[in-house]
């Protein structure tokens, strides 16, 4: 019985030494890795909310999209659906709709070119009538950041 008792401590000491490192291991990948989005798919959201919140904040998009100071982010829009969209959701926005962006869909069909589908919605309704679609495209830039080149509204 002596013996068993040792075993059984053993045991218990092993299983928290491996919980202790499992628990270790989550919190580091939670430090490397942290949670939300990241590269192109941020940068799309970012700019996206800028283009609906705050349309006039130039040096917001331009940073948004990683473009340079002399680009104009308007001429990333492209086709006019996107802009009748765009001023549907800033109307809705400012009669007080709380709007939702989220990243829907990714391609990646080179290395060197990204895609991101976003969805907007109102945050307070749940049919997918009021959905709307804005997909943008990105080119890896000379010093290896995804830039913009364009957004359009898609069906």
């Amino acid at each position: 019985m002596h013996n068993n008792e040792r075993q059984t401590r053993a045991k218990r000491i092993r299983w928290g030494i491996a919980g202790a490192l499992l628990l270790a291991a989550g919190f580091t990948a939670l430090f490397l890795f942290p949670p939300g989005l990241h590269g192109p798919e941020r940068s799309a959201g970012e700019f996206l909310q800028t283009l609906i919140a705050a349309p006039a904040d130039v040096e917001r998009l331009r940073s948004a999209a990683h473009i340079a100071a002399t680009d104009d982010p308007q001429a990333l829009l492209q086709g006019l659906s996107t802009d009748v969209t765009l001023n549907f959701l800033r109307a809705r926005q400012t009669q007080g709709s709380p709007q939702d962006i989220r990243v829907v869909a990714r391609q990646q069909p080179t290395p060197e070119r990204y895609g991101v589908t976003l969805r907007v919605s109102d945050a307070n309704v749940t049919d997918t009538a009021t959905f709307r679609y804005f997909v943008g495209r990105f080119e890896t830039a000379a010093n290896g950041e995804w830039r913009l080149v364009a957004v359009r509204a898609a069906d």
